[in-house]
């Protein structure tokens, strides 16, 4: 099977009643979630420990405005590379484990306008996703320095 140059490796983190779609060499690793973290309020939904790291963890359904329901047994957290020095890595939760996707430019439908956070709002074959705004992310992220 020959894979087209112009395409790009992304990884679909399907949320609660949406999916992010970020290229693959954002994601740094997919662990576990722990479902004994207490969740926070606001945009930081808690901290996780990663290699000796304290990160931000996000719900991004709540940054859409949106009530995520609680995370079941097949959640992970997706460890995503930020730019900023306070937002090098944070991780956001996915409601099941994220799945590989070749995405070329003429397979991309826009959408509706995105919602604040997202770049956009796009179709890939069935699939329906959001593009993050990483850098509004981030600010926001660096906002709201606690859980």
């Amino acid at each position: 099977m020959s894979v087209d140059p112009s395409s790009v490796a992304c990884l679909l983190l399907p949320l609660d009643g949406v999916s992010l779609l970020v290229p693959r060499t954002l994601v740094a690793e997919v662990v576990d979630l722990d479902t004994s973290l207490t969740a926070g309020s606001g945009l930081r939904w808690g901290e996780l420990s990663w290699r000796g790291l304290r990160i931000p963890l996000i719900r991004f359904e709540q940054l859409l405005g949106e009530t995520p329901s609680a995370p079941g047994a097949r959640a992970r957290v997706a460890i995503l590379k930020g730019e900023a020095p306070d937002t090098a890595f944070f991780g956001v939760v996915t409601v099941q484990v994220p799945r590989l996707l070749r995405v070329a430019e003429d397979q991309i439908v826009s959408l509706a306008e995105p919602a604040p956070g997202g770049a956009a709002r796009i179709q890939v074959g069935e699939e329906e996703a959001v593009i993050p705004d990483l850098p509004f992310l981030e600010q926001r992220l660096s906002e709201h320095p606690s859980a």
